[in-house]
């Protein structure tokens, strides 16, 4: 009989009451960094927030993507009866509790069939199975390769030799080689414990069976041979059984991975976790619970809620109350605006969710592996609608029909929220990736011609009846239909190629640099997650130590080394640091840069905490809850309240921005200046900057300007800016003169 229970995990006053987010006197963004199971960090940090904050911009990677989500739906029903921020405080207490002997974070993590023997392995290996040492996880190795489809033959031919030779050498020799092999392996694993090196323990090891062959031998308690025939019968059972192993669990990374979408779990139902929501019908639940909505993935949704879920980007820009945006149009501002980051690996660039542009299609029998019914029907019932001139719809048009039974994926407003959750959040090989689906025009160009020439032949069609018959129009859908039926009858096809998107934290894990801006109007906030730093150790029982927040203006400027060799080299650790440095090394820049480093709480690990430890205890989710409420509440206070000074952190946030940003605009007045100049102007006789600039409208060689105003405009803001320009001006006098340090640097990048 199972047994379901929490641990005892106090929601702390005042995050579980609804009224003490009834009237919050402020604004702010929030951003949170990616880390699996780390994320249990960041719902109190961010009910703390909502307490005085109002949050209008979230974001996030991974599992900062799944809190930034939950953030946004109880954001969006923070007014609303049994929704909102106190939805979101539960949530440590309800991941901390357990179902069947298994905590509930653990079982979100649900395999399938054919990857659970692999995922068993991968648990042990994290110390959640059992299997901490190397005995116990060659053990639960060789259990989840025997649980394996077809792996106890696998096995069973992978020992054959040794159990021939055993059979050859006979009762004794089996006995006194098994007593050689044991001894060799305890004597040889003690000594190279003690040594710390394995040729002096293989040393030990070969000469322990070297001693126990002569000594039988030589005792008469039996023959040299069949005992020497023994030992190898051993060892070539242990190797043949690791080899078994080996190939057993092979065949499941190399074709049962894949086959799962490139993940042990899906996040839907697995394999061995009967009544336990998986993680993604547990995320829809959560978040239309939170927003308010009734939910169409499972039970327990908010009663009295009028409206039906899942929550989409619809629902969080129109904000609670006003009618659901729908389409492609995302207001200038607003009610509250989520972004989350996922990785294209097909493109090799990152994406920030929900999509600016449509283009992909989605294939409605992936989807179903992927997410809940309610949330499938949602996308296929809303496809990207179809716009532009009329010859662009009908192509369009004519494409998707040919590409059936892809569908296209829905505008951003009508983007289900879990969905670019669950797109940024998938981790490498733990969590199946998501495909959709794209037209490649390089491959695509013939059948793209013929839908182009087919809906041309069509139209003359047309006009030559309508000649015929005046004023008995052709309607758009007849025309689709017909050029539809003449492509199809002519074999055309369009190839439409699988896109995957993976972790957003592979490409960027703290996207800090999301919502930021020149001028800022209302604090973004975010919350770091490291290691801890070898100067500062953990004081138990004091997670207030595991929490930093830089104090003055010239702290936070130095970055944590990694030291991954200081317990000696090795090269899993060197490789380990440089996937680390390719992973972060563009969000980690940002971290020190003035009107950074003051608005980023850090909240430090333990190698067992967080991370990949999907296993944790109650005692330890209960323990990285706490540390974000702490994050939450040191940055409130500082930026709410005067300091020694006199000054918020917040006033004097701003006041580091406007010395920063005035700085880049003295170096970019220095640049349009010197363009300006002499040094702009070309011998070759093309035109100079200043020409260019000085050129009437429809007069420039592409995108002319639309008016004069709009010239005129242009010409005020580039004389207002080379104005700017520190030449001839005394250092003291410059802009950049004692300005915030480290200066960071002006360029044009694109946009994820």
């Amino acid at each position: 009989m199972s047994t379901d229970q929490n641990p005892p995990l106090t929601v702390p006053e005042p995050l579980g009451r609804p009224e003490a987010y009834a009237s919050p006197p402020a604004t702010c963004d929030v951003v949170m960094k990616g880390g699996i199971t780390s994320g249990i960090v960041y719902p109190w940090a961010v009910c703390d927030l909502a307490t005085r904050y109002r949050l209008v911009n979230v974001g996030g990677t991974s599992a900062g993507a799944i809190a930034a989500a939950a953030a946004a739906a109880a954001e969006y029903g923070r007014h609303r009866p049994g929704a909102g921020y106190p939805v979101l405080a539960g949530l440590p207490g309800v991941l901390g509790g357990t179902h069947q002997g298994r905590s509930r974070l653990f079982t979100l993590f649900q395999p399938q069939r054919r990857t659970a023997p692999l995922h068993a392995l991968f648990v042990a290996s994290l110390g959640g199975g059992g299997g901490g040492s190397r005995t116990g996880l060659a053990l639960r190795g060789l259990r989840s390769a025997a649980m394996a489809a077809g792996g106890w033959w696998r096995l069973l031919l992978g020992a054959l030799a040794g159990l021939l030779l055993l059979v050859a050498a006979g009762a004794s020799g089996a006995a006194w080689g098994l007593l050689a092999v044991v001894a060799a392996v305890v004597l040889g694993a003690g000594v190279g414990r003690l040594v710390g090196r394995a040729p002096v323990a293989l040393g030990v090891a070969v000469l322990v069976l070297v001693a126990v062959v002569v000594a039988v031998g030589v005792s008469g308690a039996g023959t040299w041979a069949t005992t020497l025939v023994g030992v190898l019968g051993w060892l070539l059972l242990l190797v043949g059984l690791l080899a078994g192993t080996v190939w057993v669990l092979g065949r499941v990374l190399l074709r049962d991975v894949p086959d799962n979408l490139y993940g042990l779990c899906s996040g839907m139902e697995g394999d061995g976790f009967e009544g336990s929501a998986a993680l993604t019908p547990w995320l829809t639940d959560l978040l239309d619970r939170a927003a308010g909505l009734r939910s169409g993935a499972a039970s327990g949704a908010a009663s009295g809620a009028a409206e039906r879920g899942p929550l989409t980007f619809g629902h969080l820009w129109a904000g609670p109350g006003a009618p659901r945006i729908a389409g492609t149009a995302r207001p200038e501002s607003p009610a509250i605006n989520l972004e989350v980051m996922t990785t294209c690996v097909t493109r090799s660039r990152p994406y920030r969710m929900p999509f600016e542009s449509v283009g992909f299609y989605v294939d409605p029998g992936e989807l179903r592996r992927l997410f809940p019914p309610a949330v499938v029907d949602w996308v296929l019932a809303h496809p990207a609608p179809v716009g532009g001139s009329p010859t662009d719809r009908r192509r369009r048009r004519v494409a998707d029909e040919l590409l059936a039974p892809l569908v296209p994926f829905p505008a951003a407003a009508d983007v289900p929220v879990v969905v670019a959750a669950r797109m940024s959040l998938s981790f490498p090989v733990l969590i199946s990736a998501v495909p959709l689906h794209a037209v490649d025009r390089a491959t695509n160009t013939e059948p793209l011609d013929r839908i182009s020439a087919a809906l041309m032949a069509v139209a003359t069609d047309q006009a030559t009846e309508a000649d015929a018959a005046p004023g008995d129009l052709v309607s758009e859908d007849a025309v689709v239909r017909e050029a539809v039926r003449r492509l199809r009858a002519e074999g055309v096809s369009l190839r439409a190629d699988r896109v995957w998107f993976s972790d957003g934290g592979i490409t960027s894990n703290f996207p800090i640099h999301f919502f930021d801006s020149f001028a800022p109007t209302r604090p973004t906030f975010g919350v770091n997650l490291r290691p801890h730093h070898p100067a500062h150790p953990p004081v138990p029982g004091d997670e207030s130590s595991s929490v930093y927040l830089p104090i003055g203006n010239g702290a936070g400027r130095a970055q944590a080394p990694n030291l991954f060799d200081a317990a000696g080299p090795t090269l899993p650790g060197f490789a380990k640091a440089i996937l680390d440095t390719m992973q972060n090394w563009n969000d980690l820049l940002q971290l020190p840069l003035p009107g950074f480093r003051d608005r980023i709480a850090h909240v430090s690990l333990s190698p067992e905490e967080g991370g990949m430890n999907l296993a944790m205890p109650p005692s330890r989710i209960a323990a990285l809850a706490r540390r974000g409420q702490l994050a939450g509440q040191v940055l409130r206070e500082r930026f709410s309240l005067p300091g020694e000074n006199g000054w918020t952190g917040w006033e004097n946030h701003r006041w580091l921005r406007l010395r920063t940003s005035l700085s880049l605009v003295e170096v970019a007045g220095g640049q349009v200046e010197r363009a300006l100049g002499p040094a702009g102007s070309h011998p070759d006789g093309t035109h100079s900057f200043k020409d260019l600039l000085d050129l009437p409208v429809g007069g420039a060689p592409s995108y002319n300007w639309e008016n004069q105003t709009q010239r005129r405009r242009a010409r005020t803001a580039v004389a207002a800016l080379a104005g700017a320009s520190p030449t001839g001006v005394p250092e003291t006098q410059r802009l950049g003169h004692k300005a915030p340090q480290p200066m960071p640097a002006l360029r044009i990048t694109p946009r994820e």
